[in-house]
């Protein structure tokens, strides 16, 4: 029996296999991931004494190898992004200023801080000018200045944000204090989940209606695949009120909000909203409350376990999973994305 080859179908096949060859192999690759997680209590308190035993790792529905488990408290980078637009109270703007400054009085001397505004007066101290000049910003904000220039969107102002950390570095951090993230401004844009609790919460919808802000050019889904490239984590504070809340307070990361981009990056977010009239009266008590919430949030920024795995897919989620006896009082913070094989700048 005898087979005939057909030459260009065949020079055809070996262009291609010399052509995905390279790709393939890319495809293979394992790569060591140092996952960023953080251990929190339901208050949002740091936990300590995480062990490998503790936690499973799944991607692709294969449990990956735990290699090791340490706690990282090296110097971060932080940029604080505060929202100064008019459409907050003036306590609630009070509260940015009040809270940014306390974050910077009591921050480790070795971590180093960012500023930049959105949507109101803009003001903009990148990493290398030092805590001083984001506090010469931030007296000239508590002053309420009214002023022609304005800030972009959140989202907007959050990709600049990122360009200033340039290579990733282990814990960077993106901390929004805001009236939300982004808004829709249609009735009909609003996208609720189904009552089966599933799909995403599309954009925040407040207590006083839309405000028909100008919206961000970038997407939000393209804001959370460059969280993921440049490994950076998002925690936030959000002080406008929601009108359609998550069903049963269950946040989802692919909710187009604060909650859900938190989460996603493997932050979280807090809740001090204004009332259904839209009014907020910053009193010492509240102050003192917000003061231990913001704490929370940056102890978490600051410090967190690096659990090394090996993976072989780029961008594909991970799910995390804790022991039983730590299931029921404890959350665990991980990047939903995390691209393994990224520039390994910072290691």
């Amino acid at each position: 029996m005898s087979f005939s080859l057909n030459t260009p179908f065949t020079i055809t096949l070996m262009v291609l296999f010399l052509f995905l060859s390279p790709l393939i192999a890319a495809q293979e690759k394992a790569c060591a991931v140092d996952l960023p997680v953080g251990l929190i209590d339901n208050k949002g308190t740091l936990l300590e004494g995480l062990t490998p035993q503790d936690l499973t790792i799944h991607q692709n529905k294969q449990s990956l190898v735990i290699e090791s488990v340490k706690y990282d408290s090296a110097p971060r980078r932080v940029l604080l992004l505060l929202d100064t637009s008019a459409r907050l109270p003036v306590d609630a703007r009070k509260a940015e200023v009040a809270l940014a400054r306390y974050i910077l009085s009591r921050a480790r001397a070795a971590d180093s801080f960012a500023l930049l505004t959105a949507r109101g007066p803009l003001r903009q101290v990148r990493f290398e000018e030092g805590k001083e000049s984001i506090l010469r910003a931030l007296q000239e904000l508590s002053a309420d200045p009214k002023e022609a220039v304005k800030g972009e969107n959140i989202l907007d102002t959050m990709v600049q944000g990122i360009a200033w950390f340039g290579p990733p570095r282990p814990g960077d951090a993106i901390l929004i204090m805001a009236d939300h993230l982004e808004e829709l401004n249609e009735p009909t844009q609003f996208i609720g989940r189904t009552v089966s609790g599933t799909g995403p919460l599309q954009g925040v919808v407040t207590d006083r209606g839309p405000s028909f802000e100008k919206q961000s050019k970038i997407k939000f889904s393209a804001v959370t695949r460059m969280l993921a490239e440049h490994q950076v984590r998002v925690f936030g504070l959000q002080l406008g009120a929601l009108k359609a809340a998550p069903l049963g307070g269950k946040v989802d990361p692919n909710d187009e909000n604060l909650f859900g981009i938190s989460q996603a990056t493997g932050g979280f977010a807090v809740f001090d909203p204004v009332d259904s009239f839209g009014s907020y009266v910053l009193t010492e008590g509240r102050l003192q409350t917000l003061q231990d919430m913001v704490w929370r949030l940056y102890a978490t920024i600051a410090q967190f376990y690096v659990v090394r795995v090996e993976s072989k897919s780029a961008h594909t989620p991970w799910k995390l999973e804790l022991a039983k006896d730590l299931r029921s009082n404890t959350r665990a913070l991980y990047p939903l994305q995390f691209d393994p094989c990224a520039a390994e700048t910072g290691r």
